[in-house]
């Protein structure tokens, strides 16, 4: 277990920048990483960050087990209920005064739909890090509220939201500014010991020979698990020597999509193992040859392939969305057509041939995610904005 992050013996003889993070969810995914990051990265001698959280879990245990200043909102915020509308904004402005908030920081477009109106009270500047999929009525919504930046995390999800941004700009004139801001995580070799990554390949029983495949997400239609299923199958068919194993860390097992998908990997006699969510993710990609992102909607970032690169793992991806940014193919890992599963079995045939191939690959994977994906670039480059930001004046 880490030890807790203390930033109380920074220096105060400083004015420090002070920013509410406004935290919509506290579960574990990327915009969680992100706000972990936000905590354990800032420049403690000039950010003073605090956190204003909607809704009690991991990500909110794991704030307050490292000294965080986490306000709990005191209900669960209904955004389809006047009254906890407006009882929410006006709890974050409560918040910002309380914390002096030079500026206030959105996460998703459901958060930003309260911390707007609460920036306007408050007169401070308020920026929005649209971390997810854009087009929906909410962030059509966002968009038209109060925001002095809005920060993206590919190029993709830059254009999707400069498309809403144009359309509303029809009725609502804007001059705010939209930036791309790429996820980062720490290196995931900090938290990595030979003893678990051993562990978890004994208990897996995955042996030497084994080519190891795998997959970290939700077990969610979009995230096309289905797909490597159907690569697994057409490899079982064409090359019926190939010693492939695939892990699948997700969850909710028990759902229909899920059991028809264990039925059916059991049925063709592939050789696919299904752990659940392991809360070891370096661990779990320290054991896979190749890490595959297989999503059929195109994802607004991929913050596991990153993670993976950085263990030195290529990776396989779809030739859309943010994994576009990500991976420079074939340097650091190899693209598929979307939603092909034959381009997806090729892909994984040509580097379960090719060793030397895979070893080249996942050192410049390397060294793409040290110099591109780090949390320190992350931050650096975040709080740079948030100076540009702050330098042009008063809401």
């Amino acid at each position: 277990m880490e030890a807790p992050i203390d930033r109380s013996a920074s220096s105060d003889s400083v004015k420090k920048i002070s920013i509410l993070y406004v935290v919509p969810n506290s579960g574990v995914g990327g915009v969680e990483t992100f706000l972990k990051s936000t905590w354990k990265h800032h420049d403690p001698q000039k950010f003073s960050p605090s956190y204003a959280v909607f809704r009690p879990g991991p990500l909110t245990e794991w704030l307050r087990q490292n000294k965080a200043p986490v306000y709990q909102c005191p209900f669960i915020p209904r955004l389809r209920r006047p009254d906890h509308y407006i009882k929410t904004v006006l709890w974050l402005k409560t918040v910002a005064e309380k914390t002096g908030a030079d500026l206030v920081h959105s996460s998703m477009a459901y958060a930003a739909l309260f911390a707007g109106p609460a920036t306007s009270l408050t007169k401070v500047h308020h920026i929005w890090f649209q971390h997810g999929p854009v087009g929906g009525w909410m962030d059509q919504l966002a968009a038209t509220l109060p925001h002095k930046l809005l920060l993206v995390n590919s190029q993709h999800t830059l254009k999707e939201q400069q498309r809403v941004e144009r359309t509303i700009s029809v009725f609502i004139p804007s001059g705010r500014q939209v930036k791309v801001l790429a996820l980062g995580s720490d290196d995931p070799r900090d938290t990595l010991y030979l003893a678990d990554v051993e562990q978890m390949k004994k208990t897996l029983q995955i042996s030497e020979d084994d080519f190891v495949v795998g997959m970290l997400c939700r077990l969610q239609p979009w995230k096309g698990v289905h797909l490597l299923i159907e690569a697994l199958k057409h490899i079982k068919k064409t090359k019926p020597t190939l010693k492939i194993v695939a892990v699948i860390w997700g969850e909710p097992l028990d759902t229909p999509y899920a059991q028809q998908l264990i039925a059916e990997s059991e049925s063709c006699g592939l050789n696919v193992k299904w752990p659940g969510f392991t809360a070891q993710s370096s661990t779990a990609l320290a054991n896979l040859h190749v890490l595959v992102n297989a999503s059929t909607t195109p994802e607004p970032f991929g913050l596991t392939l990153t993670e993976a690169m950085a263990l030195g793992k290529p990776v396989i991806a779809p030739k859309s969305g943010g994994p576009l940014d990500i991976v420079k193919a074939p340097d650091t890992g190899l693209l598929f057509e979307p939603g092909d599963a034959h381009d997806l079995s090729e892909k994984l045939v040509l580097l379960a041939s090719s060793p030397e191939r895979r070893k080249e690959m996942g050192h410049q994977a390397q060294l793409r995610a040290q110099k591109l994906f780090s949390a320190a670039r992350m931050m650096n480059d975040l709080e740079n904005l948030c100076l540009e930001t702050l330098a042009q004046g008063k809401k």
